[in-house]
């Protein structure tokens, strides 16, 4: 039996629109294929009457394939072919109108882009090849954009766009001059990354390049933390003009790696080349290398050598006086070799020690001073301007220290009146004195008990730098009078109030916290520990979390004001003192959960063993408080594997095990 299918009319009208819309999409597409006929026909035609010079019913015929022309090629057909016959302005027409037709198309744009340079249109040609930036026809952007800017400034050639303009122009001439001239664009925009990944070419070609272009793409790849790709370009700088700073930058690469053998070697290899001009730094590496390897002549020909040429040059006198304090430290022997020293048994190892050049404390002391009283008096002819050295703090911080741990028996007022008398030499206004002076100062007046003094220094200093300043703007915002009139006209005087001193410490601890941003990091910290030695414990903790979280652009969850603490990292400028003294607020403020991790954190970065001992002990305490008795154990043990003496450790370890 005959099964009939029925449908309403409803679903008829469906299938019905369904069909007519199959039906359109097959008409469109014969619609397409006819055009793609009529333009082969049509096109065809042209050509013969090009061949027979036909030219009107060329030129119409032409006019009619357009409308037939569906695609970029097709357009191109049309445009060569008014070209041919000399119709030039028809030509460009045709070409403009097939450009906006297929804004997307490469070879459109190309070809307009191409016509337009060779016409010398250059701002119509830029904006016209702009999208052929990258593609196999970059080069005619490049030319495009390069003649634009030609009559422009230099700085404009290293704006960011011509980067690719010089990649494109390197893809068309295999010149590699242009791959520099894009590496020093993103160079001088702060792209290192992007910069060393302009070699990839070279190096996957495999091309030979010159000395000094392996000597431009080395430091690239330095500056980019590609050591490896660095020291591999290095080694390709031969030629002997390159060889000195070739080393030097390979002697970096292998220190940063951990390789310090072959960084040794790369400095020697430049001292012991012909070229005279070895730069200072290679000579100081080198010494202190060798002091540390007991080669005890070479490291002091090679400092002595700095420093006779170049006596001002700071790494050299830095170096020599921490290299004559070492040497000024008595030697460990037993009485045994005391006695074999003074015989003539001594051992050639022993007589090599005794006759050696010495680097004596009293001559770094003498050097470095001599340097102070240079800078000093320079600073005094030019009124604040100085070319001797860039910053002089350093210099006199090593003189100063160098003094006082060489001249430890002298009296406390003596080693206190050195200090005082070392920031009276170098004091450029009232209160005003080298920052890394100050910073010295202060930490060796409190380590001497003196904190009374060190507060008082540093106020001062602080108030002069940054807070006199804000505090005179304020007056002038807000004027006081020292008068005021009274009801019937006359004046009285206005007596000012004597703010305590308790009260006047807190409001320096909440003055500096307003500006701390604009102030040195240090700085920063000491404004902290003195309000947490005043107990203003809420300008420390604000101060300390500004150090902490919010310089050297640490990324954090945090939020201190609804307790929500999420630290994966800590800022690489702050001090590790200052986590501890943060975790210890956070720990009195009863927020263990964050002083436990911030407390992880400053043992992560702790070298010396002792405070890192105190740092766990402390973790641990927090560890027992929160009931996790297991893992306190746990830290208290590895407390005392660091500081066996650590007798706080020692009883909480004991308290524990009860």
């Amino acid at each position: 039996m005959k099964m009939v299918l029925s449908v309403d009319f409803k679903t008829s009208k469906k299938i019905l629109f369904v069909l007519a819309f199959v039906a359109g999409i097959g008409f469109v597409s014969c619609q397409k294929g006819g055009d793609e006929n009529l333009y082969a026909s049509s096109i065809a035609k042209v050509d013969e009457c090009i061949k027979d010079n036909k030219i009107g019913e060329a030129v119409a015929l032409l006019k009619k394939s357009e409308k037939y022309a569906g695609d970029p090629i097709s357009r191109l057909g049309i445009f060569k072919r008014y070209k041919k016959i000399g119709e030039n302005a028809r030509a460009e027409k045709s070409l403009r109108k097939a450009v906006k037709k297929f804004p997307k198309s490469i070879e459109l744009s190309a070809v307009y882009g191409h016509l337009l340079l060779r016409e010398d249109r250059i701002n119509e040609a830029e904006k016209v090849t702009k999208i052929l930036s990258g593609t196999k026809y970059g080069s005619i952007y490049s030319e495009a954009a390069i003649k634009k800017n030609s009559s422009g400034n230099l700085s404009s050639y290293l704006s960011s766009e011509f980067s690719d303009v010089y990649k494109d122009v390197y893809i068309r001439t295999k010149n590699h001059s242009w791959l520099i001239n894009a590496a020093l664009v993103e160079l001088a925009n702060g792209e290192y990354l992007k910069a060393s990944l302009l070699e990839e070419p070279l190096i996957r070609e495999n091309f030979k390049i010159s000395s000094s272009e392996a000597l431009f793409w080395a430091i690239v790849q330095f500056d980019a933390g590609n050591y490896d790709i660095c020291i591999r370009n290095v080694q390709s700088a031969t030629d002997p003009k390159d060889k000195v700073v070739a080393a030097s930058i390979a002697s970096d690469c292998y220190m940063i790696l951990d390789e310090v053998e072959s960084a040794e070697k790369a400095r020697e290899a430049a001292i012991s080349s012909s070229v005279t001009d070895v730069p200072d730094i290679i000579a100081v590496n080198s010494a202190i290398w060798a002091y540390k390897k007991t080669d005890y002549i070479r490291a002091f020909d090679l400092l002595t050598n700095v420093l006779s040429k170049n006596p001002e040059y700071e790494p050299a006198l830095l170096t020599y006086g921490k290299i004559a304090w070492l040497d000024s430290q008595p030697v460990q022997m037993t009485d045994l070799e005391k006695t074999v020293r003074k015989t003539t048994l001594r051992t050639a190892k022993m007589r090599h020690f005794d006759e050696r050049p010495r680097f004596l404390v009293e001559d770094a002391i003498f050097r470095l001073a001599e340097i102070e009283r240079k800078y000093q008096d320079l600073q005094k002819q030019s009124d604040g301007e100085s070319n001797i050295i860039d910053s002089i703090d350093d210099i006199i911080v090593e003189r100063v220290s160098l003094y006082l741990r060489s001249h430890s028996n002298l009296p406390m007022k003596a080693k206190t009146a050195e200090i005082w008398k070392t920031l009276e030499m170098n004091e450029s206004g009232k209160n005003m004195y080298p920052s890394k002076v100050v910073y010295f100062a202060v930490q060796k007046l409190i380590s001497y008990g003196y904190t009374d003094e060190a507060r008082r220094l540093f106020s001062n200093y602080i108030n002069a730098k940054y807070l006199n300043s804000i505090r005179a703007e304020e007056k002038q915002e807000k004027p006081l009078n020292e008068t005021d009139i009274d009801i019937f006209g006359g004046e009285r005087r206005i007596k000012a109030e004597i703010v305590p001193e308790s009260v006047a410490r807190l409001a320096f601890g909440n003055d500096v916290a307003k500006s701390a941003a604009s102030m040195e990091l240090w700085e920063v910290e000491v404004v902290a520990y003195f309000a947490l030695v005043d107990k203003n414990v809420d300008a420390a903790k604000r101060l300390y979390e500004f150090v902490l979280f919010e310089s050297g652009n640490v990324v954090n969850s945090y939020n201190s004001e609804i307790g929500d603490y999420n630290f994966e990292n800590v800022s690489i400028l702050a001090s590790p003192s200052s986590a501890v003294n943060l975790s210890m607020i956070y720990s009195s403020l009863g927020n263990r959960k964050a002083a436990l991790s911030l407390y992880g954190l400053a043992a992560g970065r702790c070298e010396d063993a002792s405070i890192k001992s105190r740092i766990l002990e402390r973790i641990a305490t927090i560890q027992l408080g929160m009931g996790d008795v297991h893992q306190a154990r746990l830290s208290v043990d590895y407390s005392l594997s660091l500081d066996p003496q650590n007798a706080d450790a020692r009883l909480l370890k004991k308290q524990i095990k009860e």
